[in-house]
């Protein structure tokens, strides 16, 4: 049931992603940007537990039960399928993420704004743009490969003399006022690093968690709908003859049969 789990895991997300933009405001900087980003990474793991839940039941209700094999067997059997539907569903969602990803890396790689821009930017920010020469394309692009190459947040001797020369360069400042600024970049490029590798590991095993237990939960609800089947058990609203999957006209208002003209 693999359009059952796309189906709701796409109808949830909008709806998550609608009342997330009606709250933040993209150039917000206080603590609720990152409640909201935190509530954002609960509300999928939500969406994961409903879609699989709701796809796992229909294949556990719709497969057929096989004459003659014992209740644990149908149990493993409903289960079976409910996990076949989870691994279906994730593989069909890699095929389509890395179809979205091909599209649109080049575009994405060409408008990203990198933590290496950024510390370019800093390092050859000047206070005298009239009186000094801007760095060039690939002035910056060697500043950058230098930057990336430090270890632990610290240039070697060699790279950080370099570094400050240009900067003093290109920015009007004393050397050791470019030295310094060097300095500084440098550790904050680290910072952003270290943090970037954090936030990762957390979200790489939130990932693995809530697709561990968006399985379980699959097979859960595939044995629950395996029972509804073999018990013929159906909510209400779908039993009724009276709602709007069966409109019945009431006696009341069906008319009279016309007696015969003579």
């Amino acid at each position: 049931m693999v359009g059952d789990v796309v189906s709701v895991s796409f109808v949830l997300l909008a709806f998550g992603s609608a009342v997330g933009l009606s709250v933040i405001s993209p150039w917000s900087s206080t603590p609720v940007a990152s409640r909201v980003i935190w509530g954002g990474v609960f509300w999928f793991f939500i969406v994961q537990l409903w879609a699989f839940a709701i796809g796992g039941y229909m294949s556990g209700r719709l497969r057929h039960r096989w004459p003659g094999a014992t209740q644990d067997e149908v149990n493993f059997r409903d289960g079976a399928h409910g996990l076949l539907a989870w691994g279906a569903a994730i593989v069909f969602g890699i095929v389509i993420g890395a179809a979205a990803i091909s599209t649109n890396s080049r575009t994405a790689a060409d408008a990203a704004v990198t933590p290496v821009t950024l510390a370019v930017d800093h390092l050859f920010r000047s206070t005298q743009p009239a009186t000094v020469t801007p760095p060039s394309p690939d002035a910056r692009a060697e500043a950058g490969r230098v930057l990336i190459t430090s270890r632990d947040g610290v240039l070697a001797p060699g790279d950080r003399t370099y570094l400050s020369q240009m900067v003093a360069a290109r920015t009007g400042l004393s050397a050791i006022d470019a030295e310094a600024r060097v300095v500084t970049v440098s550790e904050q490029l680290k910072a952003s690093a270290d943090y970037a590798r954090k936030v990762g590991i957390i979200l790489g095993f939130l990932a693995a968690a809530s697709l561990l237990v968006a399985a379980a939960t699959a097979w859960w609800t595939a044995v629950i709908a395996g029972s509804h089947r073999d018990q013929g058990t159906v909510w209400d609203g779908f039993a009724s003859k009276r709602n709007l999957w069966f409109l019945e006209v009431p006696p009341t208002s069906r008319r009279s049969p016309m007696p015969p003209i003579r």
